[in-house]
């Protein structure tokens, strides 16, 4: 993954080069030193390399914790990630969308194997919930139905959106971000709808599975290279010379045509002996 960061820094650097985009060199190399936040959707990598040291670590405690019966401590470290990483972080939204000034913020940052990136401490409540969702996953199916699941990731999913459709007519900047409680509420019941769909269900799982796979191999990739892809089509699709216009006939064609680029970008890259696995991140 040092390698893989390292790799993708000097690409985004000529990218930007040629593409006359305000990327200096004395940014890229901060951002190789770990001095610099990427902007964009590079930011991550630094986070997810730190996040991958301390899995292990992160494991280690929680089943000692399970184990010898300090279950106490366990809760207490859930709490303080959801106080930090959701409950405080969803407050601010709720404050910014309705005054339109920030101002409360958490001053518990418990992302302990994580980078100063966005969204500290929810990253770690990630970690904890992927945990507890696979140490208990029999109790949980036993207690928490897949209509249950599902009901609560509609639920979740229709109020994020009504959050955002208000938070653009307030010309608000995603005010939601990674750690209001939609989004982990979104996030984990979709997980569990997945999980227990493609463990579960058969030989329908099985065809979904072979269907997504391929894509799923290719994701890390086509996230990488999908911005400079989609900055193309938006030159030209909305350049002075456009017919296109505006509105969704653009919005779509410049999806299908950024995620199909993106898929044919990576397969390309994927046939290049060595880049699967230190460019592609591929297994």
């Amino acid at each position: 993954m040092f390698v893989c960061l390292e790799v993708w820094n000097a690409i985004w650097y000529v990218l930007a080069r040629l593409s006359r985009s305000p990327f200096s060199f004395k940014y890229s190399l901060k951002i190789a030193l770990f001095m610099q936040v990427p902007d964009g959707p590079f930011w991550f990598l630094p986070m997810i390399f730190c996040l991958y040291i301390g899995i292990p670590l992160v494991s280690v405690l929680l089943n000692y914790l399970l184990r010898s019966g300090k279950r106490n401590y366990l809760y207490i470290l859930i709490g303080c990630l959801l106080l930090a990483g959701t409950i405080i972080p969803t407050v601010e939204n709720v404050h910014m969308l309705f005054t339109g000034r920030d101002g409360i913020v958490s001053v518990l940052q418990m992302n302990i194997f994580g980078s100063s990136c966005w969204c500290d401490s929810v990253w770690m409540l990630y970690l904890i919930i992927g945990f507890v969702l696979k140490r208990f996953s029999g109790f949980i199916r036993k207690r928490l139905s897949s209509l249950v699941c599902l009901l609560s990731f509609i639920v979740c999913l229709v109020l994020l959106l009504a959050f955002r459709l208000l938070a653009r007519q307030r010309h608000l900047q995603d005010p939601y971000f990674y750690s209001n409680i939609l989004v982990v509420g979104c996030a984990t019941f979709f997980f569990v709808l997945m999980y227990r769909f493609c463990k579960f269900e058969g030989k329908y799982a099985r065809k979904f599975i072979t269907l997504f796979t391929p894509i799923s191999r290719f994701s890390f990739g086509m996230y990488m290279i999908h911005t400079w892809i989609l900055a193309i089509c938006v030159r030209w699709l909305t350049g002075p010379s456009a017919s296109l216009g505006k509105g969704y006939l653009l919005f779509f064609i410049v999806f299908i045509l950024s995620y199909a680029g993106s898929v044919l970008s990576t397969w390309i890259l994927s046939t290049v002996p060595g880049l699967r696995k230190w460019l592609l991140l591929m297994k």
